[in-house]
């Protein structure tokens, strides 16, 4: 797995969700769109927006976690290097922050903002962007001593479970979690903070954008039977 990637769960579902069609209907439902699709019912089930998924991915040959950690975006990623990071995708900036919201669910190992509480910019101090009593709160959680610790912290401390615009109200009061949350709080994550209407539509047009990057369909590609390795 992808360093950035280290919270991420629910690999065991996709599994079963796999062996259930590959029973009813084996070598027709790619894993890609397994996880394209499981996406946006998980948003749902969180109280989320639904939107229409193409479907017709094939799944890749190769494998690469090297290729994984140049694309993903890092958690103490500056917003010039979550721009470029985007745009080498195809995406704007104003999608990455539309789709940056969906941290309104989920959450991060201490290791990811650990920098943010103790080690800010190369010094011993916090960053001044997290509201002060908000790193007291997580120093608590994520003592100085838990650089490699398990411990897993919400993304959104207010609705943690809900899938509403409350990152952005985050962002305003200075409670975003990761570096690369708060670097991004401007006009535009004010304006989607007050109108959550905007941002539901918003995110569904960036999600279908997203999920046709880079797509292979036709012969290229295959679909796999076990979604963990190549046929």
């Amino acid at each position: 797995m992808a360093l950035s990637n280290r919270s991420l769960r629910g690999f065991n579902m996709v599994d079963m969700i796999k062996r259930v069609l590959e029973a009813v209907c084996p070598g027709t439902v790619s894993c890609a769109d397994i996880l394209a699709l499981s996406a946006r019912d998980a948003v749902v089930l969180a109280g989320g927006p639904s939107w229409k998924v193409p479907t017709g991915r094939r799944d890749g040959r190769l494998s690469s976690a090297v290729l994984a950690r140049i694309s993903i975006p890092r958690p103490q990623f500056s917003a010039v290097q979550l721009k470029k990071n985007f745009l080498w995708h195809g995406m704007s900036t104003a999608e990455m922050i539309v789709l940056s919201g969906a941290h309104t669910i989920g959450s991060a190992h201490c290791v990811s903002f650990w920098d943010r509480l103790y080690h800010h910019n190369f010094t011993n101090g916090t960053d001044p962007s997290m509201a002060s009593y908000h790193a007291e709160q997580l120093k608590k959680i994520c003592p100085i001593s838990s650089y490699k610790s398990k411990q897993r912290v919400p993304l959104d401390p207010i609705t943690p479970f809900k899938f509403d615009n409350m990152y952005y109200k985050n962002l305003n009061m200075g409670l975003g979690l990761l570096a690369s949350d708060q670097v991004i709080h401007d006009k535009l994550t004010s304006v989607l903070s007050s109108n959550s209407t905007l941002w539901e539509r918003s995110f569904c047009k960036a999600m279908v954008h997203l999920g046709n990057l880079n797509v292979k369909t036709g012969s290229r590609g295959e679909i796999r039977r076990n979604c963990r390795r190549r046929n």
